[in-house]
This record gives structure tokens, C-alpha cells and sequence, in this order.
């Protein structure tokens, strides 16, 4: 009873630690507000995670694209063509992403869609969605925006 209660009282202070340590690392990138499950208007849903360059973001779950099951669409439109075969489901799509002001969050970004790498502004603008406003590089008067919709609660 005594080893058990031992054993218990270490998995405890061990997941304790483990939240405290990854707490301070959150606030330094005031990222959590962004941290989730996110789905964007062509079809993916990202997971937006801490990581060792700040927050990223990763393609988590796939809807079908023309005929294509989920799991198996391909990043067709890559600007490498030996990348053009890999699947989308597991891509990084966001990284380096750190807060630059409330609710303000810039950082990098792959928009497979289009086959481009950009550096959008993300801003959580209410009702559970982020916003991602990205300018071209070569014609920065340019710039789109994309709305991704929050799946679950966190």
C-alpha cells in the first residue's frame, strides 16, 4: 500500500512538473490562445502546437479533395516537384510563429492550395476564428485573408 501511494505521489508530482515546466515556455511566446485545433476553408484541420521555434501548426486530418480519400491528397501544387508526391496529412504548414501584439501572432506559413510559402499576420478575431492575412512578397500591396474556424473548446 505504502509503495503504491509512493509510485502514485511521483506520477503525480512528475505530470506537475511537466505542466509547469511547459507553462512558462507558453507565456514567453504568448501563443496559447492560438494553441488547438483548427479548420481551414480547404479542407484541413490543423493542429497549432508549441514547438522549439515557437508555435507550429500541422496538418492533422484531411476531407477528400476531388475523388482523392482524405489521408491520400497530395501536396500537388509544391513549388519542388520531388515534394509533389507526399502526402499533406503530417505537413508543418506553420512555423516560427511568436506574438507580436494582443491577440496578434506573425510568423511562417505553407499554403498548400497554392504551392506558397508567406509570412501572415494571424489575428483570433471572435466567434472562434483566426484570421491570416498574407502579402506577397514580390507585389506587398498584395495581400489575402483566410479564416480558419476552431474545432474543439481548448
Amino acid at each position: 500500500m505504502i509503495a503504491r501511494t509512493a509510485s502514485t505521489a511521483l506520477v503525480a508530482a512528475g505530470t506537475l512538473f511537466g505542466a509547469l515546466s511547459l507553462s512558462p515556455a507558453l507565456a514567453q511566446q504568448g501563443g496559447d490562445a492560438i494553441l488547438g485545433f483548427w479548420k481551414t476553408p480547404h479542407g484541413a484541420t490543423v493542429e497549432v502546437v508549441p514547438c522549439a521555434t515557437g508555435i507550429c501548426g500541422d496538418i492533422v486530418e484531411m476531407d477528400a479533395q476531388d475523388g482523392v480519400p482524405g489521408p491520400q491528397v497530395r501536396d500537388v501544387n509544391h513549388p519542388n516537384p520531388d515534394r509533389r508526391d507526399r502526402k499533406l496529412l503530417g505537413t508543418r504548414i506553420m512555423r516560427k510563429v511568436v506574438k507580436t501584439g494582443p491577440n496578434e501572432w506573425k510568423g511562417r506559413a505553407y499554403h498548400p492550395k497554392h504551392g506558397l510559402r508567406m509570412a501572415p499576420t494571424i489575428t483570433l478575431v471572435g466567434d472562434g476564428r483566426m484570421k491570416l492575412t498574407a502579402c506577397l512578397k514580390k507585389a506587398p500591396s498584395i495581400c489575402q485573408d483566410e479564416y480558419w474556424q476552431r474545432v474543439n473548446g481548448s
